[in-house]
């Protein structure tokens, strides 16, 4: 493996490093945090989708690529797009 910009790595001879390594990307998709996904009893997971209105409702999902830097994973689903917004819990 070689430094995308070998120059900017300086002369440490020993050094602790963070890793991440991309497996698979894809474009033009719905993500949500991670913690808004809600696993159902009979299996399966759904997001919490707050209408204009303020109701609530579970709209169901089939979840895809992961991505465990910055908490989020990709979702499709018959109720969902862009723009939408889904409950979080506090963390």
């Amino acid at each position: 493996m070689t430094a995308d910009h070998p120059a900017a790595t300086g002369r440490l001879d020993q050094a602790p490093v963070d890793v991440s390594i991309t497996t698979a990307t894809v474009r033009n998709v719905l993500a949500v945090p991670v913690n808004a996904l809600l696993a159902l009893a009979g299996g399966g997971y759904a997001v919490e989708e707050v209408e204009r209105a303020g109701l609530h409702q579970l709209v169901g999902v089939s979840v895809g690529l992961f991505d465990d830097a910055t908490g989020m994973v990709q979702v499709s689903g018959g109720g969902l797009a862009a723009g939408q917004r889904v409950v979080v819990p506090a963390t």
